[in-house]
């Protein structure tokens, strides 16, 4: 029995130690994985981009409770446990459970510089894409776009306005410029070639989005100034009056004539700018039907008048 003592106050004499430093990880490690959990809720908190992540996942105008922070912070608690888990077995001479761990972890760790390289893409993106949104939201509201336009999209309790929807817009147009890079920094080929594809596709056909918005804007401003100037002209030539002669007025209800004038003068200007911006578009099989019907309502004008 003496015997069986002295070899058990041996065994303990030389595996104590690595027990009492494995329990010492053990509870560092576990200390510093519930800090770091804490620490990722607390600036997932102090941040908007989780919640727009949820939101984008909920849909527009739908209240979600999708616990972005809870389940980051926790993501972030197991990735420090599995690596205190293993200083823990490794310290106490487990190698049967520390080489199974470690082949799962090595694949990991050399994945690793790609995910801080595309989560440090994804930060700068987010960065530009906030700069950017705010400052196109403070130029609209300063340009007060959305009094000019009269307006919200939507029919709900809190309807979005237009310098929001554009504002909107830019910001996650800024995270689809970025996604090339994201995905080339976490080596998603399978993703990334579509991805480029796409916007390839987009960028060759900005060009003509730009020619037909600049011809949009354009002739709508030159429409608008020729129509306030038939219209003021009208004014000034009696129109107004001759109609109320002529028993016209009556027929109009609360427009006037010289109104109404000037509007037919705006739609004739802006019919062919609108057939002008559609070819700019060169979509064939869409732009065409829709300037054949304009061109239509262009040749009936004289008819109407």
């Amino acid at each position: 029995m003496s015997e069986i003592i002295e070899q058990l106050k041996m065994q303990l004499a030389a595996f104590g130690p690595n027990l009492l430093a494995g329990i010492a990880i053990l509870v560092i490690g576990w200390l510093i994985a519930l800090l770091a959990s804490y620490l990722t809720r607390k600036c997932l908190e102090k941040t908007t981009l989780d919640n727009r992540i949820a939101q984008w996942m909920a849909g527009p105008g739908e209240q979600t409770q999708i616990p972005i922070e809870r389940w980051a912070g926790k993501a972030i608690f197991y990735f420090f446990m599995l690596f205190v888990l293993i200083a823990f077995f490794t310290t106490v001479k487990l190698h049967v459970i520390t080489d199974p761990l470690n082949a799962l972890l090595r694949p990991l760790l050399d994945y690793l510089p790609h995910l801080v390289g595309g989560g440090i893409l994804l930060l700068v993106a987010w960065i530009v894409a906030t700069i950017l949104k705010k400052l196109l939201a403070g130029t609209l509201r300063l340009a007060k776009l959305d009094e000019k336009v009269g307006g919200a999209i939507g029919s709900g309790e809190k309807p979005l306005l237009l310098s929001q929807a554009l504002a909107e817009t830019v910001y996650w147009l800024v995270f689809l410029f970025f996604l090339p890079s994201i995905l080339q920094a976490l080596r998603m080929q399978a993703l990334l070639e579509p991805v480029t594809t796409l916007l390839n596709k987009v960028f060759a056909f900005l060009p003509n989005l730009i020619s037909a918005v600049a011809i949009g804007l354009v002739g709508w401003f030159i429409a608008r100034v020729v129509q306030r100037i038939v219209q003021s002209l009208l004014v000034a030539a009696g129109a107004d009056s001759l109609s109320e002669k002529w028993g016209v007025a009556a027929s109009l209800g609360k427009q006037k004539l010289s109104g109404v004038l000037g509007l037919v003068v705006y739609f004739i200007i802006l019919v062919p700018v609108l057939i002008s911006a559609l070819s700019a578009l060169q979509l064939e099989a869409i732009t065409q039907p829709a300037s054949d019907m304009l061109g239509k309502i262009l040749g009936a004008l004289p008819n109407i008048v």
